[in-house]
């Protein structure tokens, strides 16, 4: 017959190994990196913008906001304009951004966690001035064109060295510039230019196309500051690689209608 001191070490010394094992298991790697994170973008409906509530909504910022919850981290989202938000996410270490076009200036100093969408951009004129139609590059160029500072049309027609170039900080200044013809041209997406000048009490139906290149055609991305820290990009690059694969990103793309 066994007796209890023998009963007692084969039931009790199998569980103190198995907590002995359990105490010197490694935690998780990422567990002590969580962390409020800066995140910077501008109003562009309706990928992004502040809501009846007042907070940032939209459908990129629906997906940044999944990003989070599934690394854990806080989002500290401030809406601004393009240009700070640009240069915060430029010269700042850790902070995300959203929905920037991936260009080749641009290509090397940040890292891309992965697109939202894609951008078709036209540049535009009022009916009202002069007989429409279609330019070429060259003459574009004769003309005086309004955009955002350190947009992707501003590195654009940087670099295609366009003479009669007007920064301004934002897409709704520009648009106000058009209709109050203190500019000829300005440059932007047809959801873009609708939103906007509804919001603003103009009249869409008064811009017409003038000019599309298919190189102007590039996706907007999330991505992250270039010095950012290696784990944090990983992290951020696998949740939205689970977003991709659950199907997320395509649930949100037609619950806010977007069509690429």
């Amino acid at each position: 017959m066994m007796t209890i001191s023998r009963f007692y070490i084969r039931l009790v010394l199998p569980f103190c190994l198995f907590l002995s094992t359990y105490s010197l298991a490694k935690p998780d790697p990422s567990a002590n990196l969580k962390t409020t994170i800066k995140v910077v973008t501008e109003s562009y409906p309706p990928f992004q913008f502040v809501n009846k509530q007042h907070q940032v909504d939209g459908y990129a910022t629906e997906i940044v906001k999944q990003l989070f919850i599934l690394t854990g981290d806080n989002a500290d989202i401030t809406l601004m304009p393009w240009a700070r938000a640009y240069n915060t996410a430029l010269q700042q270490k850790n902070v995300l951004i959203y929905s920037m076009v991936r260009n080749n200036i641009r290509e090397q100093k940040f890292n891309w966690i992965g697109p939202v969408s894609k951008e078709k951009i036209f540049f535009w004129r009022l009916k009202t001035t002069q007989p429409v139609s279609n330019l070429t590059l060259a003459e574009l160029k004769s003309k005086l064109v309004v955009t955002t500072k350190d947009s992707n049309m501003d590195q654009f027609m940087t670099e295609q060295q366009f003479p009669h170039l007007y920064r301004v900080t934002s897409m709704d200044q520009a648009i106000g510039m058009l209709f109050t013809h203190r500019v000829e041209i300005l440059s932007g997406s047809v959801i873009d230019m609708q939103k906007r000048t509804k919001a603003l009490g103009l009249d869409f139906s008064q811009l017409v196309k003038v000019y599309h290149n298919k190189k102007l055609n590039r996706p907007l991305f999330i991505a992250f500051s270039g010095d950012t820290d290696t784990v944090i990009v990983q992290r951020y690059r696998a949740a939205y690689q689970t977003l991709q694969q659950q199907k997320v990103i395509t649930a949100l793309r037609i619950k806010w209608h977007i069509s690429n």
